[in-house]
């Protein structure tokens, strides 16, 4: 091969690597950056839920997930918000995401009040908003999302139906956003039930002021659960330790509309899944990064909700199940091995009962 021959086959050898190392380059910088903001903290149920709602939809390898917590039920005056603004501000100056998934009201009215300044000309969509207003609902062209609706009204008539002794209602929830709707639906749909149950409400951010008050309640009652309580030192507990401490402290049916409370002593009730939430919205969120404009998706005023009852606690008090919904959903249900187990000894059984039948018939033919 001569000298002029070499030379081009490195030249083209050469060109080719450059493309391809051109190449891999501009698809390292097209991955889409997702930004996550939690109203609420790392460990707390809802949110955990909806974040891995969110990932089982957009954790892919073209996907960059930036996740950040408000912790907004621990903290929530102005020099907190204020103070978020001033770190976003600061951590994402250089930062320009594709989309923002933003869960729950305190993260969506961050958003409302910054969203120019810190993420300008970038889609929001929102999930878990108790409370949503004109801003979202007559297509700002910025935000969309899904809302979190709570049933309250068709929980308490379920809880009537399969406790039909029942005289009172118990609503609990604390001081925050969140427990402050349920307290204001509860009291709206409580004319509804007159001269059939009496509505008693307990709203505080105590754990102990909560288990005192609970105590002291009628026999025949039922606890409706909304909220997460605070410890002595203002420190949140679990959503899963407080559900089990309100339903050690008194024996009385306990119902809720979130399907994190369930597995803890809750009975069931028409419930709202936080994973449900954080699909929904990475769903929505999956179209934009197709390329879909975020005008074209509507916000969705209603979640779907489901009837979810822990199958543990239905013989405890009792409850018929041919009294629950048909759709119903059960968590706990005993295992699928045992129920095999089960319909093979029937069969075993109706089998030698055959054989001793036959063998009777041949001997005493």
């Amino acid at each position: 091969m001569s000298i002029r021959k070499l030379i081009v086959l490195l030249l083209i050898i050469v060109n080719v690597l450059l493309l391809n190392g051109i190449v891999s380059f501009s698809q390292e910088t097209e991955k889409n950056h997702i930004l996550v903001l939690n109203s609420y903290h790392q460990g707390y149920a809802w949110t955990d839920h909806v974040v891995q709602g969110i990932e089982s939809v957009l954790e892919d390898e073209n996907n960059v997930i930036r996740i950040e917590y408000m912790d907004t039920k621990i903290i929530t005056d102005e020099i907190h918000l204020n103070n978020l603004y001033e770190l976003y501000k600061y951590k994402f100056s250089d930062h320009k995401f594709d989309v923002i998934i933003a869960s729950d009201n305190d993260a969506y009215n961050f958003l409302k009040k910054y969203h120019k300044t810190l993420f300008k000309d970038t889609p929001v969509i929102t999930c878990g908003l108790n409370v949503f207003d004109d801003f979202i609902t007559n297509g700002n062209n910025m935000f969309t999302g899904v809302a979190e609706t709570v049933d309250i009204k068709d929980t308490i008539d379920i809880a009537y139906k399969l406790h039909p002794n029942i005289n009172n209602v118990v609503i609990i929830a604390d001081e925050s956003l969140f427990g402050n709707m349920s307290i204001e639906t509860a009291r709206e749909i409580a004319p509804l039930y007159k001269d059939r149950l009496k509505f008693h409400f307990i709203q505080t951010d105590s754990i102990e002021d909560i288990l005192e008050n609970i105590k002291k309640i009628p026999r025949d009652s039922m606890i409706f659960k909304s909220g997460l309580y605070k410890d002595k030192v203002g420190e949140p507990i679990s959503i899963e330790e407080g559900t089990k401490m309100i339903s050690k402290t008194v024996n009385v049916p306990l119902y809720s509309c979130w399907e994190m409370n369930l597995g803890h002593g809750v009975i069931g009730g028409k419930v709202v899944s936080g994973y449900s939430q954080g699909e929904t919205a990475a769903k929505m969120a999956l179209k934009i990064l197709e390329g879909q404009s975020i005008k074209e998706l509507p916000f969705i005023q209603k979640s779907i909700n489901k009837y979810v009852f822990d199958y543990a606690l239905i013989g405890k008090y009792p409850i018929k199940l041919s009294d629950l919904p048909k759709d119903s959903i059960f968590i706990n249900n005993p295992s699928p091995f045992l129920k095999i187990k089960k319909s093979l000894m029937y069969l075993v059984i109706m089998l030698i009962v055959a054989v001793l039948i036959f063998f009777n018939f041949i001997l005493y033919k």
